[in-house]
């Protein structure tokens, strides 16, 4: 707020309610431009398809907050999908099992990963 400026002004209200005022708006012109947008059916389509990319930000924030930026959590999470679909389909191992294996794949890329850290090997290099 401005030096004289009153704390009721046009100004200090959108500078004080911008981060609450801008989603509303922007979500009200995308209901009103897209009819589609205005089922339940498909938000919850929406939150299905990005249900994997919130889970790697929400892990993956505090880590490029602090600097440590590392792309290969990315490529991590694609070898332990391939390992889970190949020990299902090639090998023909039961779903379940065939998520577990590919969780221990991506374990084990994570942990050789982590070590080659500590060894002095910078992920971004």
């Amino acid at each position: 707020m401005r030096t004289g400026e009153s704390e009721w002004s046009l100004r200090a209200i959108l500078v004080r309610w911008a981060p609450v005022l801008l989603p509303g708006f922007v979500l009200a012109a995308m209901l009103t431009l897209n009819p589609t947008l205005r089922h339940l059916a498909t938000w919850d389509r929406i939150g299905r398809n990005w249900c994997d990319v919130a889970l790697l930000a929400i892990g993956l924030t505090p880590i490029i907050i602090t600097g440590g930026i590392d792309l290969s959590v990315g490529s991590v999470v694609g070898l332990a999908a391939v390992a889970a679909g190949f020990f299902w389909r090639d090998l023909g191992l039961p779903l379940s099992a065939a998520l577990v294996g590919g969780m221990l794949t991506g374990l084990a890329a994570g942990m050789a990963n982590g070590t080659l850290v500590l060894a002095g090997i910078n992920p971004w290099w």
